[in-house]
């Protein structure tokens, strides 16, 4: 094969994958076109670092998508502190609220419970327990510590300042409980790569965010492509306004494709099933594109 032949071939793939992303951004964009909503997104691909992206630095509520950065600085701090999965943890009864979500106190209700790390973990992130995260934060110094770690780290656009007991009181709250698409896609990317946590912690919280089953995206998914992620939901306020329906992820469409999503709802007045619905048909597309 001669120079000029393979270098036309590289520029004709070139344009074919760049003709395909935009096609892909296109679409969003016209399933959005008539919502009442605001969306953020992002999507990279591991392989050749292409993006796309819709208002990918603005600012968007996290809700419990801020579980999966307060997992990483609760495995980083139990790395730091000789503390192992393994090892067991007291939930006293007044950590588990009542009034919010939360899987531990529903098989432990009276609390006063040892549990291990991990499963305090699991429950946090597979199953989104509001009272888990706070136990978390707690463990590892309340949310400036989080937040000290996101800033260790380079990850400015974190933001973590509350508890989930404190956003779940206020609706305002959420809102300097936030992040961009680009922050988060930087922070997977970083998590997949391996630069935040020793193998042993990677492979645990790789598989619980794979074991992850809030959200829609995995029930619209028909093939046995791999998806760890995190979710978060902010529900209704009593204007019918959705401050967030998020979903953020790594999805290995193939063995040798990866790709890094954020998927960030804010600013709706469509119901419920129409924001899900509006998740699940961009994962369509996505996978339709790849």
């Amino acid at each position: 094969m001669t120079k000029n032949v393979l270098t036309l071939m590289l520029v004709l793939f070139s344009m074919s994958a760049f003709s395909e992303v935009s096609q892909l951004e296109l679409n969003i964009r016209k399933l959005i076109a008539d919502k009442k909503l605001k969306l953020g997104f992002m999507l990279c691909e591991l392989q050749n670092d292409k993006c796309i992206e819709i208002n990918a630095d603005d600012h968007f509520p996290m809700q419990s998508v801020y579980k999966f950065p307060i997992a990483l600085a609760t495995l980083n701090y139990a790395d730091k502190n000789g503390i192992a999965l393994t090892d067991t943890m007291i939930i006293e009864e007044r950590y588990l609220n009542n009034k919010t979500w939360s899987p531990i106190r529903k098989k432990y209700p009276e609390g006063d419970v040892e549990l291990p790390l991990s499963e305090i973990i699991y429950e946090t992130v597979a199953w989104s327990d509001n009272n888990g995260s706070d136990f978390l934060l707690k463990m590892i110094g309340g949310p400036d510590s989080a937040m000290c770690y996101m800033r260790n780290n380079g990850f400015e656009n974190i933001q973590i300042r509350n508890y989930e007991s404190e956003i779940q009181a206020d609706w305002q709250t959420q809102f300097v409980n936030y992040t961009t698409p680009r922050a988060i896609i930087t922070l997977l990317k970083a998590f997949y790569q391996k630069q935040l946590l020793k193998n042993e912690f990677f492979e645990f919280l790789w598989q619980v965010m794979t074991d992850t089953s809030t959200g829609s995206i995995r029930n619209y998914i028909p093939d046995c492509s791999l998806i760890a992620r995190k979710t978060g939901s902010s529900g209704q306020n009593s204007k019918g306004v959705t401050a967030a329906l998020n979903d953020v992820g790594i999805w290995r469409i193939t063995s040798d494709r990866t790709l890094f999503y954020t998927i960030f709802i804010t600013e709706s007045t469509e119901s419920p099933e129409t924001n899900a619905e509006i998740i699940a048909q961009i994962a369509r597309l996505i996978r339709h594109s790849y």
